[in-house]
């Protein structure tokens, strides 16, 4: 299976310094998943609602992952939505020591379950899983999810 994933990142982070977001509406429609977190969904869109924002950005057909820290994740592809909280997934109290990293950890969690077949829902669950366990230690790779997955 292949699979065109984007994340938007600059020189200066992930996020446009100009606020302009040119392109993303062409590219759009030519990738299978859209990976953003909140912030940038709502600035790429205009809107001020992060279901309003994903819902414009998954109407080319694409499957788009907003990502809100601690309050989960929710994925979109046309009129579907999955939502998916930590507290849903996960078994105890988490103390956050860093967060470097915490989105890729996630995004890359995602995309691995995808490319394993699961459904979106299972997808978000290691996705969360990833990010949850990455800033439980320093620096973004000190606490990666460390599990067999099948």
């Amino acid at each position: 299976m292949h699979t065109i994933s984007l994340r938007r990142w600059t020189r200066t982070g992930n996020w446009d310094p100009d606020e302009k977001w040119e392109g993303i509406s062409e590219i759009l429609p030519l990738i299978d998943i859209y990976l953003s977190n909140a912030a940038e969904a709502l600035a790429i869109t205009g809107e001020n609602e992060i279901m309003k924002a994903g819902e414009v950005l998954s109407s080319q057909g694409n499957i788009v992952v907003i990502k809100s820290g601690a309050g989960g994740a929710v994925a979109f592809k046309r009129e579907q939505v999955w939502r998916v909280i930590p507290d849903d997934n996960l078994p105890e109290v988490i103390q956050v020591i860093d967060t470097i990293g915490a989105g890729d950890s996630f995004d890359a969690g995602f995309i691995r379950a995808w490319q394993m077949g699961w459904s979106v829902p299972e997808c978000l669950k290691l996705a969360i899983r990833c990010g949850t366990a990455c800033v439980t230690g320093r620096g973004g790779f000190e606490r990666q999810l460390r599990e067999v997955i099948e």
